[in-house]
């Protein structure tokens, strides 16, 4: 895990504050000697890669304001379209995440004790948050992609305490222009009735 003191919780913002918590796995390339021999197989192939990738947990946990926003000003914000950006009101600039701490962890073997990154992160987090908000006067946030073994985690991470889930959708949308094309061929010509 990155770290290696124990950090001071950070300054309290003043109200309203939200706490936000966020846990997602990234694929790494496994770096191999100059020596090795070359992958054959470049490919874009389905299913796992054995010895060519190795799954790292990141988590992460910050402060900030509430930012309310209506389906169409996501929307906006998402594709920036100017003529849905009319329909954005004006409240003024986003709020950036304040005290953002950042944390990885790889899975591993010490010695003959494998050590899975989840182990590492999860409570982090969990602690984490608590400084934060040591009376829990403020919403907590999670945002995770749909992973379940995440979600199980940071149950088991945080408990009983009272959050907002929030389901990161990012992850899926590459799969719904495949899945258009499936039950509407002719959506591909532009011929959707």
């Amino acid at each position: 895990m990155i770290s290696g003191r124990r950090n001071r919780p950070p300054p309290w913002l003043g109200a309203p504050q939200m706490i936000v918590l966020s846990g997602d796995g990234k694929g790494g390339p496994i770096r191999k000697p100059a020596t090795a021999p070359p992958i054959q197989a470049h490919d874009h192939q389905r299913g796992p890669k054995p010895d060519r990738k190795k799954m790292a947990l990141v988590g992460a946990v910050y402060q900030t304001a509430p930012y309310r926003r209506t389906p169409h000003e996501v929307v906006a914000a998402l594709f920036h379209d100017p003529a849905a950006a009319a329909l954005v009101r004006a409240t003024g600039p986003r709020p950036v995440p304040q005290h953002k701490r950042v944390r990885a962890s790889l899975s591993r073997s010490e010695g003959t004790t494998p050590v899975r990154a989840a182990e590492e992160i999860f409570p982090w987090l969990g602690a984490e948050a608590p400084q934060r908000d040591p009376q829990q006067q403020c919403p907590w946030g999670v945002i995770m992609d749909g992973q379940p073994a995440l979600w199980e985690e940071v149950d088991h991470a945080v408990g009983n305490t009272p959050r907002v889930e929030i389901l990161a959708l990012f992850h899926a949308t590459r799969y719904l222009w495949p899945a258009v094309q499936l039950f509407h061929p002719s959506a591909v010509t532009g011929q959707c009735s």
